[in-house]
């Protein structure tokens, strides 16, 4: 494996570590585009990914989910 496939390996897991868990710090160093360095693009990569599967989940609670007014908490059996 070549070590600009490496760096950008290390970026984008970072990248999505970061973004995890503090997003908007990822958000702050992201928004400097660096251009041509592998570790910042995949830094950004990363950030992206967990961003899309954050809203991929989201996406999971408005598809044929009952709505938590529909339900019988509270309810008699």
């Amino acid at each position: 494996m070549e070590e600009q496939d490496k760096l950008y390996i290390q970026g984008f897991n970072n990248g999505y570590l970061l973004s995890k868990h503090e997003p908007e710090l990822a958000a702050k160093i992201t928004a400097h585009n660096n251009g041509k360095s592998e570790y910042f693009s995949g830094l950004v990569s990363g950030k992206q990914e967990h961003e899309a599967e954050i809203r991929e989940w989201a996406k999971s609670f408005t598809k044929g989910k009952s709505s938590p007014h529909n339900r019988d908490i509270g309810k008699e059996r």
